[in-house]
């Protein structure tokens, strides 16, 4: 290829002969660069996309979102779970829904209050923490929730299939 103006070609041939080679780079000190913690590793990356379901604290009745990575098609895994302020939850989960298989297996468990377990009203489709679930008042045993943005009772109904919420990043 002949060489032209917008191009700069290096050939081996071109270095100095008699320059002294450049000497070698020192080893790094202990402090000089940040070690890796469990947290970098689960920040999603911007090229898979992450979905965002909103949900409210049982227990305290503040927001915080619980972020999937959607890690094969369809396979959504637990990245994160942090408070928001209210302003953001009053924004809404947005008008995104995701469908597949919510894999519960790295959920720290509600940021606010510590419980276990991420439920999902269906009356108003906000995320829940196990702080909502009472004991029924039937006696039988049974577990029923009380949501605190719409204040509905429900009973437990098995694995969500969908959710309500953000998609970030990009769709592939």
């Amino acid at each position: 290829m002949p060489p032209d103006d917008d191009v700069l070609v290096i050939d081996f041939d071109d270095e100095d002969a008699g320059k002294e080679p450049l000497p070698p780079v020192p080893a790094a000190s202990p402090n000089e660069f940040p070690e890796i913690t469990p947290q970098m590793l689960a920040e999603p990356s911007p090229l898979t996309p992450t979905f965002e379901v909103f949900a409210r604290c049982g227990t305290t009745k503040n927001p915080f979102v619980v972020r999937f990575q959607e890690t094969e098609k369809g396979i959504w895994h637990v990245v994160a779970a942090e408070p928001v302020n209210e302003a953001k939850a009053q924004a809404g989960p947005g008008p995104q829904q995701a469908a597949g298989t919510f894999s519960l297996d790295h959920y720290p468990g509600c940021p606010l209050c510590g419980m276990d377990g991420l439920l999902l009203c269906d009356n108003c489709g906000v995320g829940l923490c196990g702080g909502a679930l009472e004991q029924s008042k039937e006696g039988k045993g049974e577990m029923i929730l009380r949501c605190p943005t719409c204040g509905k009772l429900g009973k437990l109904a098995g694995a969500v299939a969908t959710a309500t919420g953000r998609v970030r990043g990009k769709k592939g």
